[in-house]
C-alpha cells in the first residue's frame, strides 16, 4: 500500500510539473515514466551504497562490466537525461519526450523518502519532549544523558536523548552512548525507538568510527519491522561495507546469509 501510495503520488507531482511549464500544450501526456522516476528518486536516497552492474562497449577497446554506484547512474539519468535536455528545449517543447514530468517526479520521490525518514522520528521527538520525566528537562542536555545511562537509566537517557533540539547539542553525546542506548532498547523490544536512534546517528554522524554498528543496529531494528526485509538487508550491507572490526563484519555476514537462506524458501 506504501509503495502504491509513493508510486501514485511522484506521478501526480510529476504532471503537475510537467503541466506547469507546458500549460499550453495541446499535446496529451502519456506515460507512467513520471511516476517511475519518483520510485527512483526514494531508491537514490534509501540506498546510497548500492552498486549497479554496467555494460560497456566501445568496441574494440572495452567490453567489459563494471560495478558502478547506484547514484551516480541515477544522478547521470536526472541531470544529463533529463535536465540538460529539459533547459535546452525551454521545458521540452517538441522534444517528444516528457523530461519536466521526468524531473517532477523524482524530486517528489526525494520529498518522500526524505519525509518517510524524518516525520515518524519528529513526531517521536515531540512525545519524547512533551513526555520528558519530572526532574529531567530538556535543556538539561547531555550531561542529563550521560547521567541517566550511569545510573543505568538507559530508556529515559533515550528518551532525553530523543527530545535534544539541535544537531551540535544532540552531537555532544559520546557516539559510544548513542550505541549503547540503541543497543539497549534492542534489548529491550523496542525496536522502533532504537531505529529512530540508529537512523539519527547514521544521518548525523556519518565519519564516526562506530558508524558500522549504527548500521548494523539499524538492521536489527529495521528485521522486525512489517514487510523491511530488503531494507534490513541493506543496512546489513552498508555496516559489512563500513566495518571496522572483525566482530561487527561476522555480525552483519550472519544476518544477511539468514534473509538469503529465507528468500530462497
Amino acid at each position: 500500500i506504501g509503495y502504491l501510495l509513493a508510486y501514485i503520488g511522484s506521478g501526480v507531482a510529476a504532471t503537475l510539473f510537467f503541466a506547469f511549464f507546458m500549460s499550453d500544450s495541446e499535446v496529451p501526456l502519456v506515460g507512467a515514466s513520471g511516476a517511475i522516476s519518483g520510485v527512483l528518486g526514494i531508491y537514490f536516497l534509501w540506498f546510497p551504497r548500492n552498486r549497479v552492474r554496467t555494460f560497456v562497449f566501445l568496441f574494440p577497446f572495452i567490453m567489459t562490466t563494471f560495478m558502478i554506484p547506484a547514484r551516480w547512474v541515477l544522478g547521470f539519468y536526472l541531470l544529463v537525461d533529463n535536465l540538460v535536455p529539459f533547459l535546452i528545449s525551454g521545458g521540452g517543447a517538441g522534444s517528444g519526450v516528457a523530461h519536466g514530468a521526468h524531473i517532477g517526479g523524482f524530486v517528489a520521490g526525494l520529498g518522500l523518502a526524505a519525509g518517510a525518514d524524518r516525520l515518524p522520528g519528529a513526531w517521536r521527538q515531540h512525545r519524547d519532549r512533551a513526555s520528558v520525566s519530572r526532574g529531567v528537562e530538556p535543556g538539561d542536555g547531555p550531561e542529563a544523558v550521560s547521567r541517566l545511562i550511569g545510573e543505568g537509566e538507559v530508556r529515559r537517557a533515550a528518551q532525553l536523548y530523543g527530545a535534544i533540539e539541535g544537531r551540535q547539542k544532540r552531537l555532544q553525546v559520546s557516539a559510544a552512548e548513542v550505541v549503547a542506548m540503541g543497543n539497549a532498547l534492542l534489548g529491550a523490544g523496542d525496536h522502533e525507538r532504537a531505529l529512530a536512534l540508529f537512523r539519527r546517528f547514521i544521518a548525523e554522524r556519518p565519519s564516526d568510527p562506530l558508524l558500522d554498528r549504527a548500521y548494523l543496529g539499524a538492521g536489527k531494528a529495521m528485521i522486525h519491522r512489517h514487510r523491511q526485509i530488503t531494507s534490513a538487508y541493506h543496512y546489513f550491507l552498508a555496516a559489512l561495507d563500513v566495518a571496522r572490526s572483525k566482530e561487527v563484519a561476522e555480525e552483519a555476514r550472519m544476518h544477511l546469509r539468514a534473509i538469503e537462506r529465507l528468500g530462497e524458501r
